[in-house]
């Protein structure tokens, strides 16, 4: 059974390109987490979001790494790399 977890991140000035380009540039440590698939969702896919729009990812773990440790982890590294309010 797959288990979807998701990290909704509020940027200021941001744009869909500049998350798929953190994505795909970080892609490796976030595996280092156990994920599997990182999906973008919600007004930043239909290009729609204003000042006040979250970011919305949908995660999937690999099996056997949905832990709390890389779910955190994972928390604490967005919020690191972007430098903004993240709600998990």
């Amino acid at each position: 059974m797959t288990v979807f977890l998701f990290l909704s991140i509020q940027l200021l000035m941001c744009c869909k390109s500049r998350v798929i380009s953190l994505i795909k540039n970080q892609r490796d440590q976030i595996q280092n987490f156990g994920v599997k698939r990182l999906g973008l969702f919600g007004s930043f896919v239909c290009e729609e979001q204003n000042d006040k729009s979250d970011v919305d990812l949908l995660v999937e773990f690999e099996q056997g790494q949905k832990t709390f440790n890389n779910f955190i982890h994972l928390c604490f590294f967005w919020k690191n790399c972007l430098n903004e309010r993240l709600n998990c």
